[in-house]
């Protein structure tokens, strides 16, 4: 059957596979490619003449509409240049918003692929390409199973020339920056904040604006200097930057969400309160036309609950986490860590395992456990998670007035990886 699939492959688009992982095609990029992807990504290689936009899509479980049965239900395509470098990432369907899902659909008639449901996990990709390029597909888990991948050249008058979905995927992490001394000059557009909350070192934004071809950009700043009051408060503020092309209908109303990681405030508080046990908190502005607005201030819920281990580990996800370094201080232990992901909200937990105790070994184990929520994207952020260490000064198994170690590991996929191993005390 591959044998075939190569023959047919050759004859019509002037290519095969090699081990049903590499191939290439030169002139016209159209193209459907349907093949079983092993625990190596899919590399297809395209030889552009122009510019021209493109479709690209990787289709696993909306297969089954065609009886073809599939375990791959989490597609990713990456696009390369010529030297190497990655420019575009595709995006899954169901993270878009109601605009590029409706984008998408225009685009999906406009070339005659068959469509998928705005829920679907398949992975899509529009992006202005030229010369030689290369794409790769790949389950981000590393499934195995039934892939298609397909290519399609998007005709000249359905979009916008800049308009992009996915790309360099703005629903990734953004950073925090500090004010020098006034704001950076720019747009400046009026928008609402719908929702915010602070998780640790994330904060997570839910905005709403009048836009209509591409989303918005935003920028977050603070200020170095603190409010004196207790706990101190810090004022950042949100800007909309629009977007860079013009639009004949800036009617429709936008909903986004926005991640930004505020370590840099972080930081900078600590540097101002060396010696402060407390956290701080946030005075959410927003700034249009130069007008700054107060919206909320933002609570620190405080570190979270460390779970003592009694039959086991429990079942669930144990992803991939890094942990960079950690740091106790009083009753909170924080721990800085860094996963891939940047699309949706993580999860992590740290287990204590008493059972050393038991045996005057006077050592406790720690394990880090990270649940992904299959965050499809790529990015590569830095958290830090804090943990409230008081009760290894009140759990029954924890009974001796004396120094203890604590061994600290990650737990990914039920290996154990010992990262650090330091001693404390319960006084």
């Amino acid at each position: 059957m591959k044998a075939l699939l190569n023959l047919i492959l050759l004859l019509i688009f002037g290519y095969t596979l090699a081990n049903g992982q590499t191939s290439t095609t030169g002139g016209a990029v159209n193209f459907s490619l349907r093949t079983e992807l092993n625990e190596k990504p899919l590399i297809h290689g395209l030889v552009v003449d122009g510019t021209q936009h493109v479709l690209f899509r990787a289709i696993g479980k909306s297969l089954e509409q065609f009886d073809v049965d599939t375990s791959i239900d989490d597609p990713c395509l990456n696009l390369y240049d010529a030297d190497g470098n990655q420019i575009a990432q595709s995006i899954p369907v169901a993270l878009l918003n109601p605009v590029e899902f409706g984008i998408l659909e225009d685009v999906t008639e406009a070339t005659g692929a068959f469509s998928i449901s705005e829920d679907s996990t398949e992975a899509v990709l529009i992006y202005p390409v030229s010369g030689p390029t290369t794409l790769h597909a790949k389950s981000i888990s590393g499934k195995i199973g039934e892939l298609l991948i397909e290519s399609y050249v998007i005709p000249a008058d359905i979009l916008e020339p800049t308009l992009q979905i996915g790309g360099n995927n703005s629903k990734q992490y953004r950073t925090i920056q500090k004010l020098d001394s006034d704001f950076p000059t720019g747009t400046e557009r009026p928008f609402q904040i719908l929702e915010s909350a602070r998780d640790g070192n994330i904060l997570k934004l839910e905005v709403q604006y009048i836009s209509g071809c591409n989303l918005d950009e935003f920028d977050l700043y603070f200020s170095e200097d603190f409010i004196e009051t207790n706990p101190p408060q810090a004022d950042i503020y949100l800007v909309d930057r629009g977007h860079n092309n013009d639009c004949p209908n800036e009617q429709l109303v936008i909903t986004d969400n926005l991640i930004f990681n505020i370590e840099p405030l972080i930081k900078n508080f600590k540097e101002v309160y060396p010696e402060s046990s407390i956290d701080f908190q946030i005075r959410l502005n927003t700034r249009t036309d130069g007008i700054n607005t107060y919206n909320t201030t933002l609570e620190y819920e405080g570190p979270q609950e460390i779970t003592w281990l009694e039959d086991g580990f429990p079942e669930g996800p144990e992803d991939p986490i890094t942990i960079n370094s950690y740091n106790l201080e009083g009753d909170v232990l924080s721990i800085s860590t860094s996963f891939g992901g940047g699309c949706r909200d993580h999860e992590f937990k740290s287990l204590a395992d008493p059972s050393k105790l038991a045996n005057d070994d006077y050592t406790v184990a720690l394990y880090l456990v990270h649940d992904s929520k299959n965050d499809p994207c790529f990015a590569n952020p830095t958290e830090t998670i804090q943990f409230d260490f008081s009760s290894f000064t009140t759990h029954p198994a924890v009974v001796i007035e004396q120094d203890y170690t604590l061994e600290l590991y990650t737990r990914i996929n039920g290996i154990n990886e010992l990262f650090d191993t330091f001693s404390t005390s319960t006084d």
